[in-house]
């Protein structure tokens, strides 16, 4: 339970970043939530999947858009293997 609850937390922190400045970089986000790049770049991707977080535009110049209310009904299952993870919608 204690490390579901720390993710949802995390989750939270990048999200409240991202609102506070929608151009935020990921080396922002690791030294404002102290954690890896890696990890936020794992919940990142969670967050785009599940239609919550979108990039608009390009890497340097773009910004980061959260959407309110995501599709709950397009949520993909995720599959992991050991050489990758999957969605399938």
């Amino acid at each position: 339970m204690i490390v579901v609850a720390q993710k949802d937390d995390t989750v939270n922190a990048i999200l409240a970043l991202i609102k506070q400045n929608p151009s935020i970089t990921y080396e922002d986000l690791t030294e404002k939530t102290g954690k890896s790049r890696r990890t936020i770049s794992r919940i990142i991707t969670e967050l785009k999947i599940t239609g919550t977080l979108a990039r608009v535009g390009s890497d340097k110049t773009g910004h980061w858009m959260i959407n309110q209310c995501p599709n709950k009904s397009a949520q993909p299952k995720i599959f992991q293997n050991s050489t990758k993870q999957s969605a399938v919608y």
